[in-house]
């Protein structure tokens, strides 16, 4: 009987564990990816660089790709055009479509240091931005965060955009970083908080080529 009984605790204490979701990205690989792949891609870009610039296509071919096959596309682009995509990039764009195109070709270190230096530089230390470059690292003992990262990324998502004023650095920093990781994940998290949905919110407050960007990148 004491045996039963423990066992029965202990059935009951595991029904009271928290459902995991396993987290999804909106950006996912393509099975098969190669060179051919890449060589097509590149070639769209290139066409679309040119007079009058394509900016659909442009945004299309860095938003429905992958990190490591967008910088296998800018590898083989650089190989065989000058100047080398992101300077064309840099040259062609302004503003913030600019920075989110380019980010979309950054590394995620070397991308957030850059947002690290920024949050420290000055008189004041921005915590919150350093705070949200901690909560991105993806091991899984950076307990800081809270076991919810989802709804924390919705929340400095909701920050950004609320009041008078965006803070489009902080849109474009968490839309590109959790792209592939739990954006799926934030939009749920997003909606169940605010009652809205996160692409709704982000085309409320952004506008032009710069919200199609971003949009593609949510994948509402």
């Amino acid at each position: 009987m004491p045996k039963g009984n423990d066992g029965g605790r202990k059935a009951k204490r595991a029904g009271t564990r928290p459902t995991i979701i396993a987290p999804r990205g909106t950006i996912r690989p393509h099975k098969g990816f190669d060179e051919e792949a890449a060589l097509a891609q590149a070639k769209i870009l290139r066409t679309a660089l040119q007079k009058p610039t394509n900016t659909n296509a442009i945004i299309g071919v860095l938003t429905k790709h992958t990190l490591e096959e967008r910088k296998y596309v800018e590898d083989v682009y650089n190989a065989q055009h000058s100047p080398p995509l992101q300077e064309a990039l840099r040259h062609e764009f302004c503003g913030h479509l600019r920075e989110t195109l380019l980010a979309l070709l950054q590394w995620p270190n070397q991308y957030l240091a850059g947002w690290t230096q920024r949050a420290m530089r000055g008189a004041s230390t921005d915590q919150k931005t350093l705070f949200e470059v901690l909560c991105g690292r993806e091991p899984a003992d950076l307990q800081d965060c809270g076991a919810d990262r989802p709804a924390y990324f919705a929340e400095r998502l909701y920050r950004a955009m609320r009041g008078l004023g965006t803070d489009e650095g902080t849109l474009i920093r968490i839309l590109v970083t959790r792209s592939e990781a739990d954006l799926e994940n934030i939009k749920e998290a997003y909606q169940r908080r605010y009652g809205k949905s996160l692409a709704d919110a982000v085309e409320d407050d952004t506008s032009g080529y710069f919200w199609r960007c971003l949009k593609a990148i949510i994948k509402p």
